[in-house]
């Protein structure tokens, strides 16, 4: 079982891409980024990006259980993970419940 964390940023592998060599993985169209919420084993809850928009929240009213299996860490220095104040400003925003006109 992997070990997150709270607020860790992570990304959503589906299954079809989970079979790729794992230097492509991260860059294949179909993987969702996000960060922790939540977890109840063996799901993690996680707030997704809009696609292509690496810090706009694609919906605030609503975590996603996703499965542990189909999460990754996000490296560190990867461009596709974000400045850890970015996640604390859209966690900050879900707690207010601002919605920016969407659900």
């Amino acid at each position: 079982m992997k070990q997150f964390r709270l607020y860790e940023q992570v990304a959503y592998l589906p299954l079809h891409v989970q079979g790729l060599p794992q230097r492509v993985q991260l860059n294949h169209p179909d993987v969702e980024f996000g960060f922790i919420m939540s977890f109840r084993a063996p799901n993690c809850f996680v707030r997704y990006w809009r696609k292509g928009k690496l810090g706009e929240l694609r919906t605030v009213a609503n975590s996603e259980g996703t499965s542990e299996r189909d999460l990754r860490h996000v490296p560190p220095h990867s461009r596709y993970r974000l400045p850890n104040s970015a996640v604390m400003e859209a966690v900050e925003q879900i707690m207010k419940g601002e919605t920016n006109g969407r659900e």
